[in-house]
């Protein structure tokens, strides 16, 4: 199934001054060829710091939210650049094939599980937390001690904790190629936008957390 949204951004973004840098590799609206980037390192701390992804595919999903793809060395980088956002919580579900869906959850802390087919009614299983096997991402981060402060002024502490979270641009995730070891990946997307966990960013749109039809293909190999 093509994501004609996802079509019409690709199109505009190659008449963008800047998009031979990042749409030098193939792309089309369901299937992602992830590049071998030139080596340039990536810090996973969710600041998008200049020259980190010159080297990546991109695709751009609205105004405000743009994914980038590049591998190197054995690890695939997936960059999910949304400045926009209030407090960074992403979940990034992806299914190597055989329908077992892994999901990776960035919020205060990383956690993982992994879920149960599509067709399964036994209960998800819960998130192992602090759990980064082969792979690794960057957790919300605040300041501990001006909150305190900020509270025993008077603050509310859901009010204050927008103020003292150090500054994100979105999620920074590096996996290693042999966490799954096939050469394509079915991906999906979900992000708690502007602050709404009920309803959340959800990429592909339209999608099923443990169906990957029409989830969007990477292919690492």
């Amino acid at each position: 199934m093509r994501h004609p949204a996802l079509l019409l951004a690709v199109a505009a973004c190659l008449g963008c001054d800047d998009a031979p840098r990042y749409l030098s590799y193939p792309v089309t609206a369901d299937t992602v060829r992830v590049p071998a980037g030139a080596g340039t390192p990536v810090l996973t701390d969710g600041v998008f710091s200049a020259g980190e992804w010159d080297d990546a595919a991109r695709l751009m999903l609205n105004d405000s939210v743009t994914l980038f793809f590049k591998q190197h060395d054995g690890h695939v980088f997936l960059g999910v650049y949304c400045p926009d956002l209030t407090v960074p919580v992403f979940d990034l579900f992806l299914d190597p094939g055989g329908g077992e869906v892994t999901q990776l959850h960035i919020s205060a802390q990383l956690g993982e599980r992994v879920l149960g087919a599509a067709s399964a009614e036994t209960e998800d299983p819960a998130f192992i937390w602090g759990r980064t096997a082969d792979w690794y991402a960057n957790e919300i981060r605040w300041d501990a001690g001006r909150l305190e402060r900020m509270i025993e002024a008077g603050a509310d502490r859901d009010e204050a904790f927008p103020d003292v979270v150090f500054p994100y641009e979105g999620a920074e995730f590096q996996i290693r190629r042999a966490k799954f070891g096939t050469p394509s990946w079915q991906m999906r997307l979900e992000i708690v936008w502007r602050g709404s966990y009920d309803d959340p960013l959800v990429f592909p749109r339209g999608t099923a957390r443990k169906d990957p039809t029409d989830w969007l293909v990477l292919l690492v190999e």
